[in-house]
């Protein structure tokens, strides 16, 4: 198994502002409940904005692809697959 290894630049390039600063926020705070990589993929739990409120997020990895999905119900305020609990575990990894 190899380490899925995601740049901040990656990252910011990817996400608009405001869910990036959501993101850094809930990695300061400890917001990833659960981190669990399998091969090429990354799932995890993140807490939401309030403590009931905690969502799937998986991160995929194939030929130098990035995927992400989230549970979360983010409206797709900038690159679509990119929300803060997204960002979070990416930067927790």
């Amino acid at each position: 198994m190899s380490d899925i290894n995601i740049s901040e630049s990656t990252i910011r390039r990817n996400a608009n502002a405001k869910s990036f600063q959501r993101g850094e926020h809930y990695y300061r705070i400890g917001a990833v409940l659960s981190i669990i990589q399998r091969g090429d993929e990354i799932t995890g739990e993140v807490e939401g904005s309030s403590e009931e409120q905690t969502y799937r997020v998986t991160i995929g990895y194939d030929n130098a692809q990035l995927t992400a999905i989230c549970t979360c119900p983010y409206n797709y305020d900038g690159w679509i697959v990119v929300n803060q609990n997204i960002i979070v575990m990416q930067l927790n990894g």
